[in-house]
């Protein structure tokens, strides 16, 4: 095996300094065991043993399928696969070292499949699906809030219902929410209660709807003695 070179550029280079420790330690035995046009093997397990033989049991493939990912996050390896088959290719090669063999031991990216790529755009549609759908239950929750607030009637401390609870709230759903309001308005009319004495409305919704809905309520009990009105 050849020697390879590394440059003084290292230490300033923009794409080395975004690694860990262990990350770029691995990027610089990576340049001693890949093959004279910078291939190698793309299993953990057979890059644990060429670049580890002496730390076999302290290291995990996992710790190495992990700084891989890193440093193919950094800009530093392409992983692709050829007949199914994993390999890694050094990125920027050709611009550092010499190539001494006729031929390298592996197939080259130009023969298989980028798999890095199709991996980071499935987790970028995954993400904007996750966000897309949080933002919509945000705006569900938060308009059916609004339409709740309206109906309940001592309007008073709106802001201290937070964005989790209104989410919380939109989880109860909105009739079984309308039909709790119902049930304490129905209770503070027959204590002939003012409704300048009806517990505040972030009280209600915070935690004082509990007591009102389906399965929690009996005629009898109400929720009044449970609550202060404020």
């Amino acid at each position: 095996m050849p020697n390879r070179i590394i440059k003084e550029s290292i230490t300033t280079s923009c794409e080395i300094d975004q690694l860990s420790a262990e990350e770029e330690r691995l990027f610089y035995r990576l340049i001693v065991v890949c093959d004279d046009y910078g291939r190698l093997d793309g299993r953990p397990q057979i890059i644990r043993a060429k670049c580890f033989p002496l730390k076999l049991d302290n290291i995990k493939d996992k710790q190495i399928q992990q700084w891989i990912d890193s440093l193919i996050s950094a800009g530093l390896l392409i992983r692709y696969e050829v007949d199914n088959k994993p390999f890694l290719q050094m990125a920027t090669w050709e611009k550092h070292q010499q190539k001494r063999a006729k031929y390298s031991k592996y197939p080259s990216v130009d023969d298989g499949v980028i798999t890095h790529d199709i991996k980071c755009n499935h987790m970028q549609e995954n993400a904007s699906r996750e966000s897309r759908n949080e933002k919509r239950e945000y705006e569900n929750a938060h308009s059916m809030f609004e339409e709740l607030w309206q109906q309940y009637p001592r309007k008073k401390g709106k802001g201290r219902v937070s964005n989790t609870q209104k989410q919380e709230i939109c989880k109860v759903g909105k009739e079984h929410m309308e039909r709790a309001i119902a049930r304490f308005n129905k209770d503070m009319e027959k204590e002939g209660r003012p409704i300048d004495k009806y517990m505040y409305g972030s009280t209600f919704f915070n935690s004082g709807y509990i007591d009102y809905l389906d399965g929690n309520y009996t005629e009898d009990a109400g929720g009044e003695s449970k609550w202060q009105m404020a």
